[in-house]
């Protein structure tokens, strides 16, 4: 079986528009343990990705794991 792929899907809030309670927007983050091995490693993976997409992560919805059928 392969690395399973956690896949996180946040509430975000986009940083060149005003707070809009009505507007939601989402951001899914995918990863494997092999690139982000620890929690730290996680979190600087998280926040790189607001900064690429300009937004802010405000709310974690859900996490998915994918487990992959491997060599």
């Amino acid at each position: 079986m392969g690395e399973p792929i956690y896949i996180e899907t946040w509430e975000v809030i986009r940083t060149w528009e005003a707070v809009d309670n009505s507007k939601r927007n989402l951001l899914d983050i995918a990863y494997t343990r092999n690139l982000c091995p620890t929690v730290e490693a996680t979190n600087i993976f998280r926040h790189s990705m607001a900064e690429l997409h300009r937004c802010v992560l405000w709310k974690l919805l859900r996490t998915r794991k994918i487990e992959l059928e491997g060599e």
